[in-house]
């Protein structure tokens, strides 16, 4: 009989030790995810400053481009293509 609470004993002393080493791994584990998510929303809002500053120089070189011989109409014409452009691509990285 006490062969049988010596090794239940074992086991249960067993899945402590297991449960206590899961849990240590559990917490590093959520801190890590922590750490990415902050990493990943850094970027997201680097990556939407540098789509803006894009937006700018691209708006730029068109009307550097455009000079006086478009009109007014065909300027945002193309401000808009490259807006809607950039719109685009910014979602695909967003996905």
């Amino acid at each position: 009989m006490n062969d049988k609470f010596s090794t239940l004993d074992g086991h249960i002393e067993k899945l402590i030790h297991l449960h206590q080493q899961t849990v240590i791994e559990n917490k590093k584990l959520v801190e890590l995810n922590s750490s990415l998510k902050s990493k990943i929303e850094e970027q997201n809002k680097k990556l939407l400053q540098v789509g803006e500053e894009l937006k700018t120089a691209k708006s730029a070189q068109v009307i550097e481009a455009v000079g006086e011989t478009e009109d007014k109409q065909a300027l945002k014409n193309n401000i808009t293509k490259y807006i809607s452009e950039i719109d685009r691509c910014l979602a695909m990285l967003n996905r």
